[in-house]
């Protein structure tokens, strides 16, 4: 289940909106592309599930990932 709070922010545009730019430009923001880059090997399918606005499948498709990213919040995913 999904608590009403949740769903909230799930299906809130001011939430996807501004999804990012808290940790835009920071280290976490580079190191879980670094961790993916370190770990998937070389360029095929990615899959992100809980992915967001896409932050990370928008760094890795550049590089010649095919990406895929899941997400409840249909505002996270426009």
């Amino acid at each position: 289940g999904m608590t009403r709070g949740l769903w909230d922010y799930a299906h809130s545009p001011e939430a996807a909106a501004s999804h990012d730019l808290g940790i835009a430009g920071t280290a976490l923001a580079e190191a879980d592309i670094a961790f993916v880059r370190k770990h998937a090997g070389p360029p095929g399918w990615l899959l992100d599930l809980g992915c967001g606005p896409g932050r990370l499948l928008a760094a890795m498709s550049p590089m010649g990932w095919r990406c895929v990213g899941v997400d409840f919040s249909p505002q996270m995913l426009a």
